[in-house]
Formats: structure tokens, C-alpha cells, sequence
């Protein structure tokens, strides 16, 4: 594979990495449901059966409200742990690989650059960093804060279904319809903790991938940084607007200025200083779900095709000259 199919081939790596934990995440809440569900439906049928007298109900249900509880916080710290473990394999996954894709382009595509080759003698990727890395803020809020937020509300939600149902007296007959808002419950906690899988397993990416950078630069690579757009039908219009920009270098660092005013060193990354500290703020509007990247090419190459996502979920090979916005205009706006 020459430099921009090794370029697909790592990003279609991240993507796959995030379809497999997006499916192990759909179990772990569908198991979370059935394991509420079946001890409501345990209670419920005491209490049919005059198991549950009145005098030991307030008791009942309170323990029974601490058991649904203690469900959604052991589901969150399984959902927390399949992220975090996603994003670890995605970043150290993406950093060797682009680290490889660099130093075999230069070293065989573009031999004797400069009067010598390069040897990018890559450092093991230190694990501090993939853990901070993690625990970067996007629009004030960790993805701890965010799962944080999720559980409580979630426990928040359990406890007045709970509460409503029981303490009412409603019929094991009635139960169907509250079956249905629990799974309705659970089911909205399960596409906000999807969102944020999808968003830090690319978001690993785009780290991963700017790790291999300096590693490079640090070698004497230089490097042109384009945004690429996803040429996606769902793609955001102001990235589409971005593609094929080129990235400001400030305090040695690639910097794209979002429409928003937002700045970012990658899809997904707010900018950072030549220190590593993270400079400014970005927008989780224009984070989550982004399956934009950055292009980085070793001395200003220019990239000749591109890959698009159809509606049918595969993947095509396009002109790298065409932007997002031409690709978007050419299959769906005039349809």
C-alpha cells in the first residue's frame, strides 16, 4: 500500500474499533434493562401475591430503589470501562500504525529526502499520556463528568418510575406500560453513551495520530496538516466548509479555526500549545459524533483520492481534489 492507503486503511482500523465497542455497549445496557425489569417484576408479584404487606412497604421499596441504583451505577462504570479501554487500544493502535505509514513513505516513496533517510526510532507510547489524554475536557466537562451526569439522572429517573408505581398500588397488569418507559429510559441513556463512544474512539484517533506527528517532526519530517471532511450525508455543513483547509502553525503547533470560532490541533482535539497544554476551548457541538480528520503529509504531498460513506453504510473511492461539499452537492442536494 503506497502512503494515503496505509492513511484509509488506519482510519477504517478506528472505525471498526468503534463498531465493535459500540456493540459490546448495546449488550451491556440490555442487560442492565433485563436485570431492573426482573426485579421490579419480582416485587410486583409479592406484592400480588400479599408477600408485601403494607406496613413493610415504604421499607421494600426504598431497598428495592437502592437496588436499582446500585444496577445503574454498576452499568456506567461498565459503560465508562468499555470507552476507556476503546480509546487506549484506538490511540496506541493509531500511533504506531501512522508512525509506520510515515517513516515507510519516506524512507520508500521519497528516498534520500534532504540527503538522508529517516529512522523515527518511535517511542513506546507512554501511558500517562493516553490517561490524560482521556480525561481532556471538551466543552468544560471530562467524559467522566459527562457519564457522571448520565448515571444521575438515569438513578434519578429509576427512582420516580419506582416510586410512582409502587407506592400507587398500580396492578401487575399496569406493568406494561411502565416496562415500556423503563425501556424507553434506558433506552435514551443507551444513545447518549453510544454518542460518546463513537466521539472518544475517533477522538482517540485523532491523538493517536498527532502523537505520531511530533514523533516525526521530532526526526525532521515536515509536515502540511489539511481538515478532511467526512464525505458522509450526515456530515456537518460547517465542516464540510472546512475540508481541505489548511492548518495555521502557532507556537509550533497546527491550529483550524472552526466557523465557530473554536480552535482545534485535529477533528475532535482542541488546540494545544508547544507544552501540551491544552489552549482554549472546543465546542461539544462541533466534537461529538465528528468523523472529520486531519490529513497530516510529509513534505506537502498532495493527497489525489479520498474515501466517501454511502448511505448503505460501505465505503468508495473518490477524487482527492473534490471537496466534502462538491461530494455532498453531487449525490444528495440535488436529489
Amino acid at each position: 500500500m503506497n502512503y494515503e492507503e496505509l492513511q484509509e486503511w488506519i482510519y477504517l482500523q478506528s472505525v471498526s474499533t468503534e463498531e465493535g465497542r459500540v456493540k459490546k455497549l448495546i449488550s451491556v445496557y440490555d442487560d442492565a434493562y433485563k436485570s431492573i425489569e426482573a426485579k421490579l417484576e419480582s416485587y410486583r408479584e409479592k406484592q400480588a401475591r400479599g408477600e408485601i404487606t403494607s406496613q413493610f412497604e415504604e421499607f421494600r421499596l426504598n431497598q428495592l430503589q437502592t437496588e436499582i441504583d446500585s444496577e445503574v451505577k454498576a452499568l456506567y462504570s461498565s459503560v465508562e470501562s468499555e470507552i476507556s479501554t476503546g480509546f487506549s487500544v484506538n490511540y496506541e493502535r493509531t500511533y504506531y500504525y501512522q508512525s509506520y505509514a510515515v517513516e515507510r513513505y519516506v524512507n520508500l516513496e521519497m528516498p534520500g529526502v534532504g540527503g538522508v533517510g529517516y529512522n523515527l526510532n518511535t517511542p513506546v507510547l507512554n501511558t500517562s499520556a493516553v490517561n490524560a489524554a482521556f480525561s481532556e475536557k471538551i466543552a468544560g466537562l471530562t467524559i467522566s463528568d459527562r457519564m457522571g451526569q448520565a448515571r444521575q439522572a438515569l438513578q434519578w429517573k429509576m427512582r420516580e418510575m419506582t416510586s410512582r408505581v409502587i407506592a400507587q398500588g398500580q396492578t401487575v397488569q399496569s406493568l406494561a406500560k411502565e416496562f415500556q418507559a423503563l425501556y424507553d429510559q434506558i433506552e435514551y441513556s443507551k444513545s447518549r453513551g453510544i454518542i460518546a463512544a463513537r466521539t472518544e474512539m475517533l477522538r482517540a484517533y485523532s491523538i493517536g495520530n498527532d502523537q505520531a506527528r511530533i514523533a516525526a517532526e521530532e526526526a525532521g519530517v515536515e509536515f502540511d496538516f489539511l481538515w478532511s471532511a467526512g464525505a458522509d450525508k450526515k456530515t456537518r455543513p460547517d465542516h464540510r466548509s472546512m475540508d481541505r483547509k489548511k492548518a495555521k502553525i502557532v507556537d509550533g503547533q497546527p491550529v483550524f479555526t472552526l466557523p465557530d470560532g473554536s480552535k482545534a490541533s485535529s477533528p475532535r482535539v482542541p488546540a494545544h500549545d508547544s507544552e501540551g497544554r491544552q489552549v482554549g476551548n472546543l465546542a461539544a457541538a462541533e466534537s461529538i459524533q465528528c468523523r472529520c480528520r486531519r490529513l497530516d503529509l510529509p513534505f506537502g504531498i498532495a493527497p489525489t483520492e479520498r474515501v466517501a460513506k454511502l448511505e448503505n453504510g460501505e465505503y468508495e473511492r473518490t477524487r482527492g481534489d473534490m471537496t466534502a461539499e462538491e461530494w455532498y452537492q453531487q449525490n444528495y442536494a440535488s436529489k
